[in-house]
């Protein structure tokens, strides 16, 4: 904690990692910013170029201000080799930076977050663009409203007293 009461680990970057990628970034206790960003091709190009994508954004973002990666696991039935190499290629980048790294199943930050880790994919994100309105967040996407949340969840676990509050009927009984 700074002298002035606020948290001073440094920025937290929490990745919802997939052709179009959830962002969120900022310091627990202050707003962050989301954004999505799509690493895809309209149709041309392979996958290399994808990953040559997801590199250059790894190296763009995970500089100095980011202090903890926070990234969802992956889940073997349904992620693809797409996503399995974005998801490599960032953890590589931050590894060789040493960033430390925290995954979170997306059963697990569903039910911190959203109350119930069963929520199907479609409920779970209309859930996060509801639950960034009302923290005043501003999701471009629903992949965003989700990375929001994966961020949230590592302010719960890093920095739990600047994690903002949650409405009461979201928090999970665990």
């Amino acid at each position: 904690m700074d002298p002035a009461g606020r948290y001073d680990g440094g920025v937290i970057l929490a990745l919802d990692a997939a052709t179009r990628t959830g962002v969120c970034e900022g310091i627990p206790g202050d707003t962050p910013r989301l954004e999505a960003v799509n690493f895809g091709t309209t149709g041309k190009g392979d996958e290399f170029d994808l990953w040559a994508a997801a590199q250059r954004f790894a190296a763009r973002r995970l500089d100095a201000p980011v202090r903890l990666l926070i990234l969802e696991g992956l889940v073997p039935q349904y992620d693809k080799t797409l996503q399995c190499g974005i998801y490599g290629i960032i953890g590589a980048v931050a590894r060789i930076r040493n960033i430390p790294i925290l995954t979170v199943m997306p059963q697990s930050w569903r039910a911190t977050v959203l109350g119930d880790g069963k929520l199907n994919r479609a409920k779970a994100k209309a859930r996060a663009l509801w639950l960034c309105g009302q923290l005043g967040w501003k999701p471009q996407t629903d992949d965003d409203a989700e990375a929001a949340c994966i961020w949230l969840w590592g302010c719960m676990q890093v920095a739990p007293r600047f994690a903002p509050q949650l409405p009461l009927f979201m928090r999970s009984a665990s």
